[in-house]
């Protein structure tokens, strides 16, 4: 499976889990260079590595996976990139209105 995982959420770690469920494949997991990312590669690919669905990660550009995937077509990858911008932006409204109601901005003050 291919993504930001920018962030890593549990909705996140259940696709991969029902991706795989039933089937006898490894899991590698690309963790790809998001667009303004809240966390740097590194860290989203411990982040990715510690879901214990996934065999290996490896950190790398879009267009280097969409060369890989044109090189190897036995191997079947997965990337939703509007799903992901629309998780992301999701997360972001969620922590966004946390820190409102946190600062006081919800309640008036």
């Amino acid at each position: 499976m291919a993504g930001y995982f920018d962030p890593l959420t549990a909705s996140v770690a259940e696709r991969l889990e029902n991706l795989v469920h039933d089937r006898d494949e490894k899991v590698l997991a690309v963790v790809l260079e998001a667009p303004n990312p809240l966390l740097n590669a590194e860290a989203r690919s411990v982040l990715v590595a510690a879901l214990r669905i996934v065999h290996l990660v490896s950190a790398l550009p879009e267009r280097e996976l969409s060369r890989i995937m044109a090189h190897n077509p036995g191997i079947r990858f997965v990337f939703d990139a509007d799903t992901e911008r629309k998780q992301w932006d999701e997360f972001s409204t969620l922590v966004l209105g946390k820190e409102r109601l946190v600062h006081g901005r919800e309640l008036g003050a």
